[in-house]
Formats: structure tokens, sequence, C-alpha cells
């Protein structure tokens, strides 16, 4: 649901997403090894990509319009999407024919942690506002990141305190949860206490 959040598609896409590729590759897939699903820097370029030609073709929607009512293929953040997705999709098997996984062998280690620790700061920012219920300006291109963070310290004093206070109180639930709680249970059950779950059924 998050990363959902990120890509600018309702919630329930990111649902769908973490249910139907492992399920798929389950009955086709090869190798045990391989991880499936949606991660957050590919959420992050998603949302980029969504945001920039959305915003230039007056698609882009808000995803917290979405309601039962509303049916989410009629969307057109999530057609702009699965279009993306498709078109990624045949450029991957056009490279997978042609064998261009050997270029991949020239992106070192370096370059590759540094691209994953600057998403990791993107994702965060990404998500700070909105625990502090602020609303900040759209940003994108060179010194987003940095926008962001301006932003942000100027709108702080616009903090909803129930939706900080409610967020710190969720936090912690799932922290104890899962690093204490849990572990105990897992001794005793081979089911663990989905607290992920009990957090987001009180919230709503």
């Amino acid at each position: 649901m998050a990363y959902a959040s990120l890509a600018g598609v309702p919630a329930v896409v990111g649902l769908y997403t973490s249910f139907l590729p492992p399920l798929l590759y389950a009955i086709f897939g090869t190798s045990k090894h391989v991880s499936l699903g949606m991660f957050a820097v590919i959420a992050l370029m998603v949302g980029n990509v969504e945001q920039k030609h959305g915003a230039s073709l007056n698609w882009h929607q808000n995803s917290s319009a979405f309601t039962p009512d509303n049916n989410v293929n009629d969307l057109q953040s999530v057609q702009l999407v699965a279009c993306l997705t498709f078109a990624v999709g045949i450029v991957l098997a056009i490279m997978a024919l042609c064998q261009f996984h050997i270029i991949s062998v020239y992106l070192t280690d370096p370059l590759i942690g540094g691209f994953t620790t600057a998403a990791a700061f993107h994702v965060l920012w990404s998500q700070i506002p909105k625990m502090f219920a602020l609303k900040l300006t759209t940003r994108s291109g060179l010194f987003k990141l940095f926008y962001i963070i301006y932003d942000f310290f100027g709108q702080i004093k616009n903090t909803n305190l129930p939706d900080l206070t409610l967020t710190i109180v969720c936090l912690i639930f799932l922290y104890v949860g899962k690093i204490y709680i849990n572990p105990l249970v897992a001794k005793k059950c081979p089911v663990p206490i989905p607290f992920d779950l009990i957090v987001v059924s009180t919230k709503r």
C-alpha cells in the first residue's frame, strides 16, 4: 500500500501487485531465488514518470479520491502506469532475447550502492510529510529532494498533532510487535501475529 502511494496509484493496486506476481511465478517460474513483488526504488521511479507525464497530459489524479464506487481501471493514473509496465515488459523481453544482460556486469557495486542509498532518502522524505499530515508543493527535476526538505520545514508549523500522535503510536506498536513479541510467538507458533494488518484495520 505504501509502494502504491509512491507510484501515485490507489492503495488497492499495491495489494494486487504484491499478491499476483508471486502467485504467477509460483506456477510458471523456474528459480526459487528470484525475489518478486514491489520495491521502493521501482515504485519511486514509476511515481516520477506518473508525476511528470501525468501532469503534462493533465492525467494526474489524486489516488486518495478513489472510492469503492469507482472503477480503478478508469483512473488515468492507473492507465498510464499500466502502459508503462507493458512497455518495460516488452523492452525486457527484447533485451533477454538479445542477451543484453551482460551490460549489468559493468554496473559497479559503488554505483548500485549509491543509487539505492539516494533512493532510500527520496523514499524516506516522500513519507515524512505524510506523517505530519502536511500537503507540500509537488516538486520535480534536479534537487527535488532538497526542495521537499525546504518545503517541509517551512510548513512544519501546520503539523496535524492528532495525525502525528497516531503515527508515532503505530510505529511504536509495529516496532515492539515485530522485534520483541513475534520472536517469542515464533517459538510456540509458526504463524506470526499480523501487526501490520492490525494497524491498518484499526486506522480504517
